[in-house]
């Protein structure tokens, strides 16, 4: 328990990160662990902003998942705003960086903003979509139709991935893991 927070940490996590320092350069995996850390430090802040603290941060293959305290007196305009935070600071930093001449270490704050507001459950897109989903009409109830929805976006980014020639084995192995914890209840 850190702050009344409790911190898990699943096997894939220490595995994933060993993978990525035995596939990608050191200065990649620090990169990519610094976007993670502004990232999740955003929705921190802003949990602490709007009075709403957080009762878990998961740590997994998939990422780091937040988890709020009693999202049921948490009104959808706070949810929205504390998981658009994280993908916001990654995009304000890839532009200060970028400004900086630090084009890399910009990609990297780019990629890890607009990764994460992708649909999928184990990203804040997906989190934001249930937000505002809360008690609307036209929410996707299914379980199953859920499970299946981003499949065809899946395979269009990996698709563009393949046209593209982008060779970047984290991203591809991203995208697989949120497309199986879509299928599999792993993030």
């Amino acid at each position: 328990m850190v702050c009344g927070m409790v911190l898990e940490v699943d096997f894939t996590a220490p595995a994933c990160l060993a993978c990525l320092f035995l596939l990608l350069p050191s200065d990649a995996v620090w990169l990519t662990l610094s976007a993670c850390i502004i990232h999740e430090t955003a929705h921190l802040f802003m949990t602490a902003a709007l009075h709403h603290p957080p009762k878990l941060l998961r740590l997994s293959a998939v990422g780091m998942r937040l988890v709020i305290g009693d999202l049921a007196v948490c009104p959808a305009d706070h949810q929205a705003a504390i998981w658009l935070s994280g993908a916001a600071a990654n995009l304000l930093m890839a532009a200060m960086l970028w400004r900086l001449g630090h084009v890399t270490a910009a990609g990297v704050q780019l990629a890890m903003g607009l990764f994460n507001l992708l649909p999928y459950r184990a990203a804040d897109g997906g989190s934001l979509i249930d937000a505002l989903w809360q008690g609307s009409a036209w929410g996707i109830r299914h379980p199953h139709l859920r499970r299946w929805a981003c499949l065809p976006l899946t395979v269009g980014l990996l698709y563009c991935l393949w046209r593209g020639q982008i060779q970047n084995v984290s991203l591809w192995g991203m995208l697989a893991l949120l497309q199986l914890s879509e299928l599999w209840d792993i993030g």
